[in-house]
């Protein structure tokens, strides 16, 4: 069943205007950019979508979120079609995450929405790649930044793993370490930092 992140939707839906241009890194399925095109399409926007389509590796080991593809190209097949009455404004990127900055202009984003790789090294490598590509008064955020409480007390290794007891430690601590507790956090563990 799909499971849209209805804070990122609301963020979009808040901040829509004329033209608007969004990245989301990390599709996934397509649950949650299905669930904000019609807002991006009505303001005259275009979407990036960002995607390797191998899906999470902790998620396919556990088989969470019904990841149910033998390869990358039934994945990217089912995003495609998923979104086939939009792809006037979307434009996908099927690679990895940091190969598609070769592609996206600086500040030419209004929201940059990073749901990718958790661990600290991919998210802080995620997180400085793409705060260039935001326009200044834009909008970078992502998924998965439970709480600041436990900032500095995570190992080594729990930074290194995608998902460890009920949290992300790699997001939450690499967010803290690129913006200190200037960031909202919002619904669905949605981290939101305003440039």
């Amino acid at each position: 069943m799909p499971n849209p992140l209805k804070g990122f939707v609301r963020l979009i839906t808040e901040n829509q205007k004329e033209g608007i241009v969004v990245a989301e890194i990390g599709v996934g399925k397509g649950d949650t950019t299905v669930a904000y095109l019609d807002i991006v399409k009505k303001n005259n926007g275009k979407v990036f979508a960002i995607d390797h389509f191998c899906g999470n590796r902790w998620a396919r080991e556990r088989d969470m979120f019904c990841w149910n593809f033998d390869n990358n190209k039934q994945a990217y097949d089912f995003f495609n079609e998923r979104i086939k009455q939009w792809r006037d404004i979307v434009t996908i990127f099927w690679m990895d995450r940091l190969d598609a900055l070769d592609y996206i202009q600086a500040k030419s984003l209004d929201i940059c929405f990073i749901d990718a790789g958790h661990t600290y090294s991919e998210v802080t490598a995620d997180i400085m790649g793409y705060m260039v590509k935001v326009k200044s008064g834009g909008i970078l955020c992502g998924h998965d930044c439970e709480s600041f409480d436990e900032v500095g007390k995570f190992t080594k290794e729990e930074l290194n793993q995608d998902y460890v007891n009920g949290r992300h430690c790699g997001v939450i601590e690499a967010v803290f370490d690129c913006f200190g507790k200037e960031v909202e956090l919002i619904e669905d563990a949605v981290w939101v930092k305003r440039l």
